[in-house]
């Protein structure tokens, strides 16, 4: 085949159709072997440059039917007879891939042979490559992961420095600049006056290690189990996880001021901790030179500490029944006699010479706490703590911890251990105008103003605020589309149970502004009644609510060239869509004779994309 030959093709099969109808639009369908069913057939004539309709419709087939018979790695191994894959979104993706090279199963599947032609050598080297690429995708492939139980193994497999480079990817994917900000800042160095001796004496803890000392739990703590991100994994690892667990499960409490300044906070008090007890020894061998006591200790800590066969490995002087000395592994000794001891001056080693009569290996406290609360109080690996509400069904309280004291909740309306849909599935609205709000709420940068500009601390999910605008803007038309399934899927996207009122913390300021960079609007404009939502709201959000409606009102009529913000209803919300949403996406598809020339002119239908505040790909296709 000539060039200009394979050029035409290939520009003809760029151009054709070939959504398989029987996947969401974010799947990832991988076909092995796809034969032409209609040779010679391609082009209607030699001077055509799109394909023939005749072919497109035979190929639409194939592909159908390639859709139909496809496997899906994440439900399970796959046939080696099979054809093709699917993956339901980028985030199975990701997860799946994630697993076969931890696994080192990778290179054994033929669906990732082309995906790994362009990646390192390196499995670690290559999974964290990828995820970068993808990085809006990590938090929801991380909460697969922690699904299948397959989360810690994989987080184990990392190091250090890319553990960073992935948190550093999911902030600039869903900007947090707080998250960069922190990790740019080097650690505390040691103190000037002990510094010098730093070559002479190895260092008895890094920070990984110092995560489970710490006397504050980290700031998920209230809301996702401790088994689910355990202080094991070392602080990198847990700022990845629980992270991006918030992201997946509660994003607007994890975008927040409030939750991010805490875990800058958690984050400084591990580096500081571990750059104390990395100094405890250095302090020792200062005070060696000047005090004979203390220098005859040290030497024969010294001595003891060299002849350990690991030097993670602490040897305790006391004997088994066969003649034998257990060795202690530093991450088991207690965390609170450890604390103590380096205050004391004192080393592991004298500590264990001190304890008579002692015949075992001694264990942190905490876990020991931890295994009798999980005897008796079983839990999936997946999931948090239930809730305990004083308020009643539907409204959340107080979140338990899996071993920690009760905290109250900092937020009402999403259900952390609720997670996102599982599974991609679709809906039928008669309200598929609805989501061009998005676009609007996008331009105004709405999400980053409510605490920036209107001084709000707020709770309330992105998807609520869709969901409360398209209420407010119906009016009095909400109570003919009560039982649209447009309510259901708001709520689930924000993890809310359909059925409960939209309560919460949301406090208010005292006088509302508009930013200036919104543009012109009217000077002076009359509150709005919200009382016909159709749903509960707390008073102060219905305050707020009442100030911002009048100004959308007056821009969207603006915007769509209508007189009156009655007709906002018909022209901008009613419109019939199919609604199809994942872990990632959320793709509405119209059918092409729902296009108004008034939502075209004012750019309401223009892709959203990617947007952070709500956590997922929008997109509109027109069909």
């Amino acid at each position: 085949m000539s060039t200009s030959i394979g050029r035409g093709v290939s520009q003809a099969v760029g151009v054709a159709a070939l959504e398989s109808s029987h996947l969401p639009p974010s799947a990832v369908l991988l076909v092995r072997r796809l034969r032409d069913p209609l040779p010679r057939r391609l082009l209607s004539s030699r001077q055509g440059i799109i394909p023939s309709a005749e072919w497109e419709t035979a190929m639409r087939s194939a592909v159908d039917r390639c859709a139909r018979e496809a496997a899906r790695p994440a439900m399970g191994p796959v046939p080696a007879a099979a054809n093709a894959v699917v993956f339901y979104d980028q985030a199975e993706l990701l997860a799946c891939l994630a697993r076969d090279l931890v696994a080192g199963e990778a290179t054994l599947h033929w669906w990732w042979i082309v995906l790994l032609r362009s990646l390192p050598n390196g499995a670690m080297d290559a999974l964290v490559a990828t995820w970068c690429r993808h990085s809006a995708a990590i938090p929801a492939a991380l909460e697969l992961l922690v699904r299948a139980g397959a989360a810690q193994r994989v987080l184990a497999a990392l190091p250090t420095s890319q553990t960073l480079a992935l948190v550093r990817a999911v902030a600039t994917a869903f900007e947090l600049p707080q998250i960069l900000d922190f990790l740019a800042n080097k650690p505390r160095e040691l103190n000037a006056e002990v510094a010098p001796h730093s070559a002479q004496l190895k260092p008895t803890l890094t920070v990984e290690q110092a995560s489970p000392l710490l006397a504050k739990p980290p700031p998920w703590a209230p809301m996702i189990a401790q088994s689910v991100v355990p202080s094991s994994l070392g602080a990198e690892r847990e700022l990845l996880l629980g992270l991006c667990l918030m992201l997946a499960r509660v994003p607007a409490i994890a975008r927040s001021k409030m939750f991010l300044g805490r875990v800058a906070a958690w984050w400084n008090e591990v580096h500081d901790r571990a750059a104390e007890l990395r100094a405890a020894p250095l302090r020792e061998s200062a005070t060696a030179a000047t005090t004979p006591e203390a220098g005859e200790k040290l030497r024969a800590r010294d001595e003891l500490s060299n002849a350990t066969p690991a030097a993670h490995e602490i040897e305790v002087p006391f004997l088994l029944s066969d003649g034998t000395r257990p060795p202690v592994a530093a991450a088991e000794v207690d965390s609170e006699s450890l604390s103590a001891d380096h205050a004391r001056g004192r080393s592991a080693t004298e500590r264990a010479f001190e304890r008579e009569g002692s015949n075992r290996i001694v264990q942190r406290e905490s876990l020991s706490r931890r295994a009798a609360y999980r005897e008796s109080h079983p839990e999936p690996l997946d999931h948090a703590p239930s809730h305990r509400s004083s308020r009643g069904p539907g409204r959340t309280g107080i979140l338990q911890a899996a071993d920690g004291p009760r905290a109250p909740t900092t937020h009402a309306i999403a259900n952390p251990s609720q997670s996102p849909p599982t599974e991609s599935t679709w809906i039928a609205t008669d309200l598929g105008g609805a989501f061009f709000l998005v676009t609007m709420l996008a331009r105004l940068n709405f999400f980053d103003n409510l605490e920036r500009q209107f001084g709000v601390t707020s709770d309330v999910g992105g998807w609520t605020w869709i969901e409360l605008l398209t209420r407010a803007l119906l009016g009095r038309r909400v109570r003919h589309h009560l039982t649209d399934p447009i309510w259901r899927c708001f709520a689930a996207l924000d993890g809310r149970d359909p059925a409960s009122e939209v309560l919460g913390a949301f406090r208010g300021a005292d006088v509302y502004v508009l930013p200036a960079e919104w543009g012109p609007h009217p000077s002076s404009t009359a509150p709005s009644a919200t009382r016909a939502l159709g749903l509960a709201i707390p008073r102060d959000l219905r305050r707020f609510l009442e100030f911002l409606l009048p100004f959308f009102r007056w821009r969207l009529a603006r915007a769509l060239g209508l007189m009156h913000g009655s007709e906002l209803a018909m022209t901008l919300l009613q419109c019939p869509a199919r609604v199809f949403t994942s872990r990632t996406h959320v793709d509405i598809r119209f059918p092409l004779d729902a296009a108004r020339p008034a939502v075209r002119l004012a750019g309401l239908d223009a892709n959203p994309g990617w947007v952070p505040a709500l956590g997922r790909i929008v997109t509109f296709e027109f069909l």
